[in-house]
């Protein structure tokens, strides 16, 4: 496979020898190069575009048909396309294959343009960076994104955590590494980022999460806005993060703008905590209660299926957690239970504020 184009004056065919290209797949590839080994959707007007290798791999998963442009070529350039209104499910599908999707829009009106639309990429989309229902936003499941940080000491782990849906951001440190897989297994994040240079981490990060695609950090094109982020967030707290849980932190921003192209603004400022301040439970223990987990990767029969009463995935989603983090603080476990309290002795307000969530 492969077309093997790399320039915006010549592209190699099959053959080995190069082709003119118009402006239009100049511009395309030009963009592909940004967009590194995701799939790219480019905009031309109402279809996203597949061309070349990412025409052939995707064509069969999307179940569209494969074309070619350019037929009368010898060498025709392979794509396929989709409509743009429905692209959430074909973007969809393309992360069920564990395939990250890149959306090149068009940024100028083409009817005002003169010649060759401006094109950028806008998004590039992986498991968990996902943001709506349509590509693959689990309802009662949290989308994590981890990133892991050996300590200065070389005994623990900085984790830091991103729900992107949300806006959450979690950050911990692990005082072993048994403790780091321990605890992400009970964040079961969809991503795990790692210094790539660190084996051990990566298999780590391989060995809980068989079904994300663990990944170095990327490129720093990002690094001052992204200092400037942490610096905006942990003003007057830097104090409380251990440099491993800083850079862990700065290393999941660093992804968060590569895909979302700097988009932090819903981002809400880390919470720190310390694994000690809630009981741990190993993963066989979490199995064998059937905290949150029935048997055969479904929630039928577990303790968080018994008891999931909520009115809306988000409650879903925190009850959850609630499962999976048993506090161990008296004075927080009684702040709990007191708003239970309350909502017990006030039905009408519970039945309003039910209403209310069920909106949502």
């Amino acid at each position: 496979m492969g077309t093997g184009v790399q320039t915006s004056k010549g592209a190699k065919t099959r053959g080995g020898g190069k082709k003119k290209l118009t402006p239009m797949l100049a511009q395309y590839l030009s963009i592909k190069e940004q967009a590194g080994e995701a799939i790219l959707f480019f905009r031309l007007g109402d279809f996203y575009e597949l061309f070349f290798e990412d025409a052939e791999r995707a064509a069969p998963i999307l179940e569209v048909t494969l074309t070619s442009r350019n037929k009368g070529d010898p060498n025709p350039i392979p794509m396929c396309g989709v409509p743009y209104h429905a692209v959430e499910g074909y973007i969809s599908k393309l992360l069920a294959a564990d395939l990250n999707v890149a959306i090149c829009d068009q940024v100028s009106d083409p009817a005002a343009a003169p010649g060759l639309v401006e094109r950028d990429l806008v998004r590039i989309i992986t498991p968990a960076t996902v943001l709506e229902e349509g590509e693959g936003l689990r309802q009662t499941r949290q989308n994590h994104l981890s990133a892991i940080v050996r300590h200065e000491n070389g005994a623990g782990l900085g984790i830091a955590t991103v729900e992107i849906s949300t806006g959450e951001l979690r950050v911990c440190l692990a005082p072993s590494l048994d403790a780091g897989r321990e605890e992400l297994g009970r964040i079961s994040p969809r991503e795990v980022l790692f210094p790539p240079e660190d084996k051990e981490l990566e298999d780590l990060a391989n060995e809980v999460t068989p079904a994300a695609s663990p990944r170095g950090v990327p490129q720093a094109r990002w690094a001052q806005r992204v200092d400037e982020e942490i610096a905006r967030h942990l003003d007057g707290r830097s104090e409380e993060f251990s440099a491993a849980e800083q850079e862990a932190l700065r290393r999941a921003l660093a992804y968060i703008a590569e895909t979302l192209r700097g988009g932090f603004e819903h981002l809400r400022s880390p919470i720190r905590y310390e694994m000690s301040d809630h009981l741990l439970m190993d993963d066989r223990s979490r199995r064998n209660l059937a905290v949150v987990d029935g048997g055969a990767g479904t929630s039928y029969g577990s303790l968080w299926w018994v008891l999931d009463e909520t009115s809306t995935s988000m409650g879903s989603r925190y009850l959850r957690d609630w499962l999976l983090y048993p506090l161990q603080d008296l004075a927080r476990i009684g702040e709990r239970l007191d708003a239970i309290e309350t909502l017990i002795e006030a039905p009408g307000l519970r039945r309003d504020l039910a209403t209310q969530l069920k909106g949502i």
